[in-house]
């Protein structure tokens, strides 16, 4: 392992990605440069000669080198490989360079868009879990109370930074939790507030009777059967959540033909507000029939219209487009106040 003087990777890493990426730094900087920004985009000033200066990219597989003055880009390159692929912890982790500096097109620019004349493509190896943590009724410091059934972490989200304190929290779905009824299998949400550890710092529970949220739920919502956060809907820097209630009633009685609860929320993981989503509410014109499910699975695709506001897609996997429970998506575009403000159906026979 490369070692530089005042400067070592994290002794915690968040992730696989981080780890290399933090080595993949002091590799370039082992290469002569003088100064590092724990950037994406990293300029080094003062080459090994002392007569120019470095650009780096790091974009998670590719690395961009290039100078202004002495050594030349592909030398760079080649260098940054042969350190990459001499590191022994970047070996253990199955990581592996290549320097890119002689393939070009005939316009000059690299088959992945970089104008210029030297990189290094990097193979990362796949996912290793570097530590975990279990988070449980009796495990990772959660106080919160489960109940038989409850089907805690049947569905999980990152929800960013929450609170502010730069470490990410996050929501967990319990679709059979029984608040406002026994045996109601009405759901809730529980946010967690983690430590850089993995484990919770502090929680908040959603549910029929707690965390500010003023919504109906009927037994047998299954509020949390899906969640995501699509980031910040309303423009108050917190992040919001989305969450299905996959055998929702709303157009039907018994009709299990599932909704969507898009929630604003607090700093504190309360929410401020919320709008549904279902056949009958929420802007929504789609045609919905029973026992299609519709929200038992979220996430977003971020952007999609250029309005600066996050849209989803849902699924309904008993939707009988072409046959019976062939499934279907539904692409909703949303407003900032969580209605639909147009959509597109995906099925066997439409989209």
């Amino acid at each position: 392992m490369i070692n530089i003087p005042g400067t070592r990777p994290p002794s915690n890493p968040a992730s696989l990605q981080q780890l290399i990426q933090t080595l993949l730094l002091l590799t370039i900087v082992a290469l002569g440069t003088t100064a590092a920004h724990a950037d994406s985009d990293v300029e080094l000033s003062g080459t090994a000669d002392g007569s120019g200066s470095v650009e780096v990219i790091l974009d998670g597989v590719n690395i961009l080198v290039t100078t202004t003055a002495g050594d030349t880009p592909d030398i760079l390159a080649s260098s940054l490989a042969s350190a990459i692929n001499g590191d022994p912890t970047l070996q253990g982790l199955g990581t592996t360079a290549t320097a890119i500096g002689n393939q070009v097109t005939s316009n000059g620019v690299f088959s992945d868009g970089w104008s210029t004349d030297a990189g290094v493509r990097l193979s990362l190896a796949p996912g290793r879990v570097l530590a975990s943590q279990k988070i449980s009724d009796t495990s990772g410091s959660f106080t919160g109370i489960l109940n038989n059934r409850d089907l805690f972490g049947a569905s999980v989200a990152s929800l960013g930074y929450l609170d502010g304190d730069g470490v990410p929290d996050l929501v967990a779905g319990t679709p059979q939790d029984d608040d406002g009824g026994s045996g109601s299998d009405r759901g809730a949400l529980w946010v967690l507030f983690l430590d850089t550890d993995g484990t919770v710092k502090t929680h908040q529970k959603i549910s029929d009777t707690k965390g500010g949220f003023t919504g109906t739920l009927a037994n047998n919502d299954n509020l949390g059967a899906s969640v995501t956060s699509p980031g910040d809907l309303d423009g108050d820097d917190v992040p919001d959540l989305v969450a299905g209630a996959s055998l929702d009633d709303d157009g039907g009685t018994a009709s299990d033909r599932g909704a969507l609860w898009v929630l604003f929320l607090n700093a504190s993981g309360t929410v401020k507000t919320h709008q549904k989503i279902s056949d009958t509410t929420g802007g929504f014109t789609g045609t919905l029939d029973d026992a299609d499910y519709f929200g038992s699975s979220v996430t977003s695709p971020g952007d999609l219209d250029g309005d600066d506001v996050p849209d989803m897609v849902v699924g309904a996997p008993a939707d009988d487009d072409g046959g019976s429970d062939r499934g279907a998506l539904w692409v909703m575009v949303l407003n900032a106040d969580g209605t639909v403000k147009a959509h597109q159906k995906i099925s066997d026979t439409t989209g």
